[in-house]
């Protein structure tokens, strides 16, 4: 049986990123973009005009379900979706749409919407949500009608952020209230959303409108979370308890403009942040991994530049990072710009301007949103501790160890559950070199895994996903 799990995990192509609900992109001015060949292929087909915040969910498969800019939602026919109208998200909201899957029921998505900040249309109708049920209008879908723009917060910023929580099968939704700092964590569980985990901490999100504006994003791993404020100019950088859903240690970076602070992402290993300002074109890189507060300021790199307004800024699941253009005079822009490799420090991640030609459609500000964890990297550790002696991998439901030895020696292999419970135990034989082992296992959530023995002791907590 172990050859067989060897088998298997050598015909896994390296730097294969992301689930394919990712597989789908809809955005701008009638761009579709589909990234399940591997490539960016542009599809057309979108009946949406959307110039900020957006979303879109596929299947497993890849297949398209809907599409939205959180006023109208889209089913997978490009046709307004049942009961899609006057979602109470904006046009001119940074992130006004984002779906996230119901833990309790694989046919239901969440749509949850920000508006625009008080300057668009007050008074502003807030954090909402609404559900959809894929199984209604024939596999169609349809908005559930009592289940329609439900309240969560009166007056927020226009920031939402998705992530997997530490048991592997929750979500965490976060979004920052205004006039506050006050961030606010929604537990996404089987049961319903969550009493939000309130975190006061960072800046006071308040003073000009504009300050409302700004992207706000997890690291693929769940634990970082940074978010831009526009007038202002700087950026924000927190970590985020993902089993407890506490944002703390604010870190705030600024860049030399110090205005239009718009575009926040991670590297796909969440190591390195890149940032831009919307009317000034530029693209900045911080090493979030380098240390201190100061440290990591200083490790500020210019890495880009843009001739047209920059907008959002989206890791694929190719494994780059996209970047959206507006230009006003041309009412959009034919072209998203690439960050090729960005894991890679300073100009070596390779900022390529005007890289992505989009055919007939047009960029606008906006690229969707999707919960963070769909980007977690397969072929770099999923650990949580970074020990870089033991590597932990997962694809398809079998777990993935390697680590290196200077003796052979028999070994103990242990799994314990959050609760000390022993999951798996194996004796091994170990030998000098690197030692690779492959196991079926299905308890999601946070893990333990210990391998004890002569000289050898080492241990890593891991988050198995569900899949």
């Amino acid at each position: 049986m172990k050859l067989f799990y060897t088998l298997l995990l050598s015909m896994i192509a390296y730097g294969s990123y992301s689930q394919k609900e990712t597989c789908n992109w809809y955005f701008g001015s009638q761009s579709a973009v589909s990234f399940c060949a591997g490539i960016p292929v542009n599809m057309g087909g979108s009946s949406m005009i959307q110039l900020e915040g957006c979303a879109s969910v596929s299947n497993t498969n890849g297949d398209l379900l809907f599409y939205t800019n959180g006023e109208t939602v889209y089913n997978k026919l490009n046709q307004v979706m049942m009961n899609g109208t006057g979602l109470t998200g904006h046009q001119s909201s940074t992130h006004s749409a984002l779906i996230v899957p119901n833990p309790g029921n694989a046919n239901r998505y969440y749509i949850f919407t920000a508006d625009a900040g008080p300057y668009e249309n007050p008074p502003n109708d807030g954090f909402r949500y609404s559900l959809v049920d894929m199984t209604m209008d024939n596999g169609n879908g349809a908005v559930i009608n009592t289940h329609k723009n439900i309240l969560l917060m009166d007056s927020c910023t226009e920031k939402i952020a998705a992530t997997l929580h530490g048991n592997g099968t929750d979500y965490w939704v976060v979004t920052h209230r205004w006039k506050s700092n006050a961030f606010y964590a929604y537990n996404i569980s089987a049961s319903g959303i969550g009493t939000p985990v309130i975190s006061l901490t960072g800046s006071f999100h308040s003073g000009n409108d504009d300050n409302t504006i700004g992207q706000m994003k997890f690291n693929p791993q769940g634990n970082k979370l940074a978010l831009a404020v526009y007038l202002d100019g700087f950026y924000e950088l927190f970590d985020f308890d993902n089993n407890t859903g506490a944002v703390f240690n604010p870190v705030q970076l600024n860049i030399p403009t110090n205005i239009s602070s718009y575009g926040v992402e991670f590297s796909p290993s969440g190591s390195l942040l890149y940032v831009t300002t919307a009317f000034f074109g530029e693209v900045y890189q911080f090493d979030i991994s380098s240390g201190t507060a100061q440290q990591i300021q200083a490790s500020m790199t210019q890495v880009g530049m843009s001739a047209v307004t920059n907008g959002s800024l989206q890791l694929a699941m190719d494994g780059k990072i996209y970047l959206a253009h507006d230009n006003p005079i041309t009412q959009g822009h034919a072209y998203l710009s690439v960050i090729e490799n960005p894991d890679a420090a300073g100009p070596a991640c390779s900022f390529s301007y005007n890289d992505f030609y989009l055919g007939n459609s047009k960029s606008l500000l906006g690229l969707p949103s999707f919960p963070s964890n769909y980007f977690l990297p397969l072929g770099i550790p999923e650990s949580t501790t970074g020990n870089s002696a033991l590597n932990i991998y997962q694809h398809d439901g079998l777990l993935w160890v390697e680590w290196n030895a200077a003796k052979s020696v028999s070994v103990l292999f242990e799994i314990f559950d959050l609760t000390g419970m022993v999951i798996w135990k194996e004796n091994l034989n170990q030998t000098i070199g690197l030692n690779r082992f492959y196991i079926p296992l299905s308890k999601t959530g946070l893990n333990l895994l210990r391998i004890s023995g002569g000289k050898t002791s080492l241990s890593e907590k891991f988050i198995l996903l569900k899949k």
